[in-house]
């Protein structure tokens, strides 16, 4: 009965996905796999979608645009303009010579172009630190927790984060230590330094409740309340991101029960967890 269960909750996920609204997103747990719709989710960023870049040039952009950026100043633009007419005009008629006016327009490009490329390394460099701080997550394969980078972290990853730990990525409760609230710090984001509250969605304490009975707080409950959702068959549909991070939408679904999920259950990538063991989310 449970695999038939399994096996009706995929096919349910199948034939719902044709029909998923603009910029919704749908995951479905199952032991088998994790189903992602629309699947294109996890294909941007060559298979990395939780890769950070801020950097502006590459190897090929970074004159062109440098230069680009440049001359929307007044002052580029007037020099280049004197330099030319100079040297249509010739030395017989132009008061200066065309090089004397241009080659400290070339120097001051060239250096500018120079230090656009050092500011670039450096955020390069702290892009690389960010993209490959390590996190736990849940493999389906091996029912365990495994180490990975924070780039290779998909959607519909199940994470567990611990104490004093960074989120990942923009996260949705699913499990606390010991059932409790979570807190977290969200000073990066809005400076405020007093912690807020996190409850996970009803439903998900009704799951991992056999599996959690024990009530113990340590990173094995976390492990086997990962499995329960994994075999559960339930079913996650969000809302299109918004840039509101109180507009957070989505219900999660398990045969014809649904549960609402808001800004409650939101975990912004890069707050901080704080006075709770471990959260899975």
């Amino acid at each position: 009965l449970n695999q038939q269960h399994k096996d009706s909750s995929i096919s349910r996920i199948k034939s719902t996905s044709s029909v998923v609204a603009n910029g919704e997103r749908l995951f479905a747990f199952s032991k088998r796999e994790l189903q992602v719709h629309p699947p294109s989710l996890n294909a941007v960023k060559r298979g990395q979608p939780n890769c950070v870049s801020t950097t502006k040039f590459t190897l090929i952009t970074w004159l062109p645009l440098s230069l680009f950026y440049q001359f929307h100043r007044v002052s580029n633009v007037y020099f280049l303009v004197v330099s030319v007419l100079c040297l249509i005009l010739g030395e017989d008629k132009s008061p200066y010579s065309w090089s004397v006016v241009l080659m400290p327009l070339v120097a001051v490009l060239c250096w500018t172009a120079l230090k656009d490329a050092w500011e670039d390394w450096y955020r390069y460099r702290d892009d690389q630190r960010e993209n490959s701080r390590a996190c736990r997550v849940f493999d389906l394969a091996e029912q365990d927790f495994v180490d990975c980078e924070w780039r290779h972290v998909h959607a519909g990853s199940v994470l567990l984060v611990p104490c004093d730990g960074a989120f990942p990525a923009d996260l949705i409760v699913m499990h606390t230590a010991l059932a409790a609230e979570a807190f977290i710090s969200t000073a990066n984001l809005d400076g405020e330094t007093n912690l807020k509250s996190r409850l996970a969605p009803y439903f998900c304490n009704r799951l991992m409740q056999d599996a959690t009975d024990t009530l113990d707080a340590d990173q094995e409950e976390a492990a086997r309340a990962a499995r329960a959702l994994s075999v559960s068959g339930v079913s996650m549909r969000m809302a299109a991101p918004e840039a509101n991070l109180a507009a957070v939408r989505g219900k999660l679904e398990l045969n014809d029960e649904e549960c609402a999920v808001c800004e409650t259950s939101f975990l912004p990538r890069g707050c901080i967890l704080r006075n709770t063991p471990w959260v899975l989310a």
